[in-house]
């Protein structure tokens, strides 16, 4: 009898430990937005890590908004503190070193068919949902699917959709937010953005020069020191840029800045289990996410 006491009281112990160091360092949230699809669907149940070291380029994190603390925003961090970010045509340089995109990264694109019965044969069997067609088709794609389309001897090219200055092209996409920062000196879009440094702690800028328009809104935030007669503003704290894997329709960086490094909350890490509109999804239990 005193020996499964023992047991018992040592078995008692370690779940509670295990649930103390679980509750502690891990999390699980449900994903109700498209932004990180292919890599996170809704539906998706996700475990994360409780933020407790550095971020690296290219993890995908959890943070709050800088408006609504109650509200965590999952995105791919793309830049670090002091990195200069450029996009190019939708592809995303890294202190001018083009960087790997995530096979499940999608953008929007253009596929001019010469046979489009056969064309959207394909796509159904690659499982596409198709946006819109008329003379062309259009649809957001992987790179790796953009290629498997591009191949077939019925279809002519597979472009990427760039996105223009200033609104236009409102048609073919949902987001068309403004782009951060809000500048009409600036031709930015969401294809073709920066090039823009990440502020850091201890980062200083020449107030004569034209920076406010970037750091305007961490200055407003007291994110930086700046007297009227100071020769320099002082960048208080670390900063992260973050996009979507949706990359055409995702709200990100590109749009409400950069991301603090006291709002981040977590790295995540797997999907426990998904949901669906048809139920679970088993085929993405435990899928690690990269």
């Amino acid at each position: 009898m005193r020996k499964s006491k023992i047991v018992f009281f040592y078995t008692f112990i370690s779940l509670s430990l295990i649930t103390v160091i679980y509750i502690t360092l891990f999390n699980t949230s449900r994903i109700f937005s498209d932004s990180m699809a292919e890599t996170i669907l809704q539906g998706d149940i996700i475990l994360s890590k409780s933020y407790v070291s550095s971020i690296k380029r290219g993890r995908i994190i959890l943070f709050t908004s800088s408006t609504e603390r109650d509200v965590t925003y999952i995105k791919r961090c793309i830049a670090l503190p002091g990195d200069t970010l450029e996009i190019r045509n939708a592809i995303i340089f890294v202190n001018g070193v083009e960087q790997i995109t995530p096979p499940t990264v999608k953008n929007y694109y253009c596929i001019n068919c010469a046979d489009s019965k056969k064309a959207l044969d394909k796509l159904r069997q690659l499982n596409i949902i198709v946006d819109t067609y008329d003379e062309v088709i259009t649809t957001w794609l992987t790179k790796n699917e953009a290629k498997i389309l591009a191949s077939e001897p019925y279809i002519n090219s597979v472009m990427t959709i760039l996105r223009k200055p200033n609104g236009t092209q409102t048609l073919l996409y949902e987001n068309n937010l403004p782009l951060f920062p809000i500048d009409s000196a600036l031709s930015w879009t969401l294809h073709n953005y920066g090039p823009i440094i990440i502020p850091f702690e201890g980062m200083r800028m020449n107030p004569k020069q034209r920076v406010e328009s970037v750091y305007h809104k961490l200055i407003c935030s007291q994110f930086a020191n700046w007297n009227a007669d100071s020769t320099s503003i002082e960048i208080n704290e670390d900063f992260f840029f973050v996009v979507g894997d949706n990359r055409d329709n995702s709200t990100d960086s590109r749009h409400f800045g950069f991301v603090s490094q006291a709002s981040i909350t977590g790295n995540a890490l797997l999907v426990i289990i998904s949901r669906g509109p048809n139920g679970i999804r088993w085929r993405r239990t435990l899928k690690k996410l990269n």
